[in-house]
């Protein structure tokens, strides 16, 4: 469905609105508890460091 973002599009949101200054936990935190976001950690902390989720 149009309009959509993927879980990778979502932490790349996030850490730019952050200004780049939020870490993988801050990141994990703000997409879980503050979006109710289910997303697990491992994957933000890949995004983070630029690796291919599998």
């Amino acid at each position: 469905m149009p309009g959509l973002l993927t879980p990778t599009e979502l932490i790349r949101e996030v850490h730019g609105v952050s200004r780049q200054t939020y870490g993988s936990r801050r990141i994990h935190a703000e997409l879980t508890r503050g979006m109710g976001i289910v997303v697990s950690e491992n994957l933000v902390g890949l995004d983070q460091v630029g690796q291919t989720p599998r």
